[in-house]
């Protein structure tokens, strides 16, 4: 029997066609890394859809919170969890992380600057500016951030 013959009867030999496996795990793969590259797209894109015209917030108050994420991932890396997003009465942006013992909040203003609270529910150590606007992440914030890390 000619190879034509295999071909023709559609024998997994010699079928044109990628084994099923490799096709999964080769997209598992890409998936895998994209996920891994864009892990805060759905954070984004929330981000997006509270920006005028359609949300709430001006494109610079929403650019400002996008710069503060970027900044934050850049101090303390890439295992910083994704906020709780969400408005506040006052018209600020707030950005919240509960891990557990500590909880962590930073509120930007439309302004860009900043508002941040802490919280260690053990010690019940508290810290943070109160209504002082700061314009740029302090060490102490940065610190206070870095207890929200997964170990």
């Amino acid at each position: 029997m000619s190879m034509l013959d295999y071909r023709d009867q559609g024998s997994a030999a010699t079928s044109m066609k990628p084994v099923a496996a490799l096709v999964y795990t080769l997209e598992a793969l890409h998936r895998a890394s994209a996920v891994t590259a864009e892990v805060d797209r759905p954070w984004q894109t929330y981000l997006d859809t509270i920006t005028h015209p359609n949300g709430e917030f001006g494109p610079a108050h929403v650019a400002e919170v996008k710069r503060l994420w970027e900044s934050l991932r850049q101090d303390l890396g890439y295992r910083l969890p994704l906020p709780l997003t969400q408005p506040t009465n006052d018209g600020s942006i707030q950005l919240a992380w509960d891990a557990g013992r500590f909880y962590v909040e930073i509120d930007v203003r439309p302004s860009g600057e900043l508002e941040w609270f802490f919280r260690d529910r053990v010690s019940n150590e508290l810290a943070g500016t109160e209504d002082d606007a700061i314009s740029e992440l302090s060490p102490e914030l940065l610190h206070k951030l870095s207890l929200v890390l997964p170990a």
